[in-house]
Parts: structure tokens; sequence; C-alpha cells
């Protein structure tokens, strides 16, 4: 039987620094199925393009999913019925999501400090929560380079007229003494977002360099921001990737697919890391109760993680009844388009938050289908067809 991972088979160039990312994702996905012992599993192997020094974060990574994968909570529902009833609902509707809520009823109010893993009635997953995934030494780099993203922040601060994304209420008010300008920056590769039409064309994002030349200062130093976390980006990809393989893979083709369009888009692809099409960075914001409709699908997941903050920041689910704390190095993976999440101040400590997504409409604009929903039965028959295509070539 045809499925979507059967047009995902293109190799990434190796002078691109995604194809870097593709090799972590190999060994996080043999780590994976041996730490699940799925059947048929091979004993795990690492590229030498892996400095041994790395490897251990891909180990605990995987670990920490795994754990995650091991607690379970189940819903009584199926999310696919609940995203087709959420229309186009955005969460600040609250008498909609009242009575959404006494529809589809939530876990009781769980309050979680350990990996977990929420799934349907199906056995489709539909979170993953992994705090500590990233270790202390990864996150104090991807903290100390976040100021090369302030110009971009600057230029994207908060604003009373903009969406509520820039509401200033959102944000810390205290920026005389911050070392991270309070602000968002929108890093990948986009369609005119409301316009989004077949064959309409896929630019490179303004915060990234969208013509091609003459960077600004600030496109510049987002450029080297981007150059300069190999590491976080293929973690972020890895934890994607080993919770819905078929997604990375398709996210990874369609890169390649974009590349061969343009130049423009060519030498952006050539220094992107990430397997998304985009990439949100926000620097010390909460984020109101809220879901993405305006992007994603309940079939694509998103990968969100936050570095710095205080230790008593929450990440909460409230349709699914869910509440993590959100400590720093914390990553989760859930499709935001579809279920309602906020994230609590951090009044103290300085935070900054990154959100891998996928843009459904550029990945079927290359003529690639969207991944199926992740049930537990087609990951792991997934990870093993890939793993197992993998050693037959070698």
């Amino acid at each position: 039987m045809k499925q979507p991972l059967d047009s995902a088979t293109s190799v990434v160039d190796s002078s691109w620094l995604l194809s870097f990312t593709d090799h972590v994702v190999s060994y996080a996905q043999e780590l994976w199925a041996a730490e699940l012992q799925l059947p048929n599993a091979p004993v795990p192997s690492c590229s030498d393009e892996i400095d041994v020094s790395f490897r251990p974060e891909i180990v605990h990574l995987v670990k920490t999913f795994a754990e995650a994968s091991r607690r379970k909570y189940y819903l009584e529902w199926s999310c696919e019925s609940y995203d087709a009833f959420v229309g186009g609902q955005d969460g600040q509707n609250e008498r909609f999501e009242a009575a959404l809520q006494n529809l589809y009823t939530p876990l009781d109010d769980i309050l979680e400090t350990r990996p977990a893993s929420i799934f349907d009635k199906y056995d489709v997953l539909v979170l993953r929560y992994a705090p500590g995934a990233i270790t202390a030494n990864r996150q104090a780099q991807v903290f100390m380079d976040a100021p090369k993203l302030n110009e971009t922040f600057e230029k994207n601060k908060p604003d009373d007229d903009k969406s509520w994304r820039l509401h200033p209420s959102f944000y810390r008010q205290d920026t005389d003494d911050l070392l991270l300008t309070p602000g968002l920056a929108t890093l990948g590769f986009l369609q005119s977002q409301g316009h989004q039409t077949p064959g309409e064309r896929v630019f490179v994002a303004g915060d990234l360099g969208g013509s091609g030349a003459h960077f600004t200062h600030a496109q510049t130093q987002a450029r080297e921001w981007v150059t300069s976390n190999v590491f976080y980006a293929a973690l972020m990809s890895a934890a994607l990737a080993i919770t819905n393989p078929e997604q990375y893979a398709l996210a990874r083709e369609c890169l390649i697919l974009l590349a061969k369009r343009s130049t423009v888009l060519e030498d952006a692809l050539r220094v992107w890391p990430f397997g998304f099409t985009s990439v949100a960075a926000v620097s010390n914001r909460s984020a109101g109760r809220h879901r993405d409709r305006r992007s994603g699908k309940n079939k694509i997941y998103d990968v969100m993680g936050t570095i710095g903050g205080d230790r008593d920041v929450l990440i909460q689910f409230k349709g699914l009844g869910f509440t993590g704390r959100y400590d720093s190095g914390s990553l989760v993976v859930v499709p935001c388009h579809t279920h309602l999440h906020s994230v609590s101040e951090s009044p103290v400590a300085e935070r900054v938050a990154f959100a891998g997504f996928m843009k459904p409409t550029v990945v079927l604009d290359t003529k690639l289908d969207l991944p199926r929903l992740p049930t537990s039965e087609l990951v792991d028959a997934i990870h093993i067809q890939q793993i197992t295509a993998r050693h037959s070539t070698i």
C-alpha cells in the first residue's frame, strides 16, 4: 500500500547543515528503537560526523522521551473529532470553550513534573512532554547565543496595534537590564499569511533575509544565530523524528525540493539546520491561552522548547486537562493548531522560547502529502522501516 513516506527518499546535500541534523536524527532513531526494544531493532550505530562529545546529549534526549512514552494518559475521545469541532476557534471564545470541554472531557487536571505522554482513544499521540530533555551545558550555550537575535526582537517588539503575540501585556516591562530584548523572530520559509494558494511563491522569512541580497545587520545576526545553534536544531528535530518520523521525513523532503526553486531559497537552506519549515523565537514573554489556527494542522506536530526562566513557569493545555512544569531545557511535542496552550510568566529569570513548525501549504505546494496521524503502531513500524532501509544501503 502506498504511503506519504514513499515520496520522501531524497538525500540531503552533505554541504548543508541539515545533513548533520539528519545524521543526529538517524542515530536518535536507532537509539529509540533499541530503548523501546522494537522488533528487529539493530544495535545503534552513530555517524562519524557526530562528535563524540555531543553523542551523550542525543542519548539523554532519547532516554527522556522514552520515559515520556512509558508514562501514558488516555483521553476518552478522538483528537480528529475534537479538531473538526474546533473549526476556526482560536481559544478566545470562552462560551465555546466551556461547551467544548463539556463535550470532550479533559483529563482530571493533571499536574506533571515527569516526562509523560497523552494519547486519544484510538492510540493517536496527542502530546509528548519532556522536561529536562536538553542538557544544562546546551541550555547555557543556547541562552548565551540568543542576543544575536536582539536586533530582530527589537524590530518585532511589543506593540499595542499588532496581534496578541506582540501585545505588551505578555512581555516583561523591566527592559533596561535585560540581556534579551523582549520580542519575536520568525525564521524559515513561508507563504503570505492568509493568501496561501496553489503555486504561490514560497519565500525566505524577512527576519532571515528574504530578498537574498544586501542583508541588514539584524538579518546577518539572525543567520549567525541559526548557524551557531546547529546542535539545538538537531535535538529539536530529533525530538520530532522519534515522535512522528513521517512528519520529519516529509519536512526534510520539502526543504530539499524548495532548494531547487531558486538560488535565494537554496542559499538559505544550506545554512538551515532545522527539520521544520519554520521556527519562531520569542524573548521574555508569557503566552495567553490560544490555538495556532492559522498554521499547522491536527496531523502536524510542533516542537516547543524553553531556555531559562523561573523554576515555577508552567505550560498548560486546558482542553487536555494537563499542566506541566516548564523548566529550562523542556521540550513539548503537540499540534498547537488543535490544542489550547498557554505559558505562565517568568518575572525574575529571563526566558527565551522556540517553536519549530511545519507550514502545511508549503509542504503541499511541493506536491508532497501531509503525514498520517501517529498511532503507536504506525510510528513503531515507520521507525523499523526507515532504519532497515538505511542499513540495506550501507
